[in-house]
């Protein structure tokens, strides 16, 4: 009975000692004291404090993608500036038979908005954070009346400068740590003094879906 209590006794303390060499050589997975998950949560206040944007929209008479940067503000505002690049469609030639060749061309759009994001939901800790949107800024609109080689694209573009803006409401769901997924609904209005594309004037709803990256996190 001794002897197997003896034997007991160095099995335990023989356990004993490899823990403890084990916590020393790897004291990330024998921590000493209990971790709490909380600290190591984001919320949207960090999430928002720098961050970028990548998107891709489809209007009524456009589609392409944008790029944004944005920064927290005062309270629940968050102020940005984005570049969307939109191509839209353009007037064919007048004419089209086996004598005369088809041009290709190509129209676009580039806007540059300053923006304006307000977050509405005030608890930080939810991954979903409903927010408003508005943006106003110049416009490029970009005619490339031939775009059959690079020579003829870059001699033949028409460029005229617009202006425009837009409202809109979404949602942000925070994915995975410094990521998150965005999704809104806007209304544009983007004017130019002559026609851009097929029209002088670019205005109805888009829909925009994309990811965000948060930096400093």
């Amino acid at each position: 009975m001794k002897f197997c209590l003896l034997l007991l006794l160095g099995m335990l303390t023989s356990l004993a000692f490899a823990q403890e060499s084990q916590r020393q050589t790897l004291p990330n997975l024998f921590p000493t004291e209990p971790r709490d998950i909380e600290d190591t949560r984001v919320t949207w206040d960090d999430f928002y404090q720098q961050n970028g944007m990548a998107q891709f929209n489809v209007g009524n008479e456009f589609a392409g993608s944008s790029i944004a940067y944005y920064r927290g503000g005062s309270g629940h505002l968050i102020y940005g500036f984005n570049v969307d690049i939109l191509s839209v469609g353009t007037t064919p030639p007048p004419i089209q038979n086996f004598y005369t060749p088809t041009i290709n061309q190509t129209g676009m759009l580039i806007p540059f908005w300053f923006t304006l994001k307000m977050r509405l939901s005030q608890n930080p800790n939810n991954t979903l954070s409903p927010y408003l949107i508005t943006g106003a800024g110049p416009t490029l609109g970009m005619r490339i009346k031939d775009n059959s080689s690079f020579v003829n694209a870059l001699s033949s573009i028409d460029s005229e400068l617009g202006a425009g803006g837009f409202v809109g409401a979404g949602v942000d769901y925070l994915w995975a740590g410094s990521w998150a997924i965005s999704m809104d609904v806007r209304y544009n209005v983007i004017r130019f003094a002559n026609a851009t594309g097929l029209s002088d004037a670019y205005d109805g709803v888009s829909f925009s879906v994309g990811f965000i990256r948060a930096f400093g996190l």
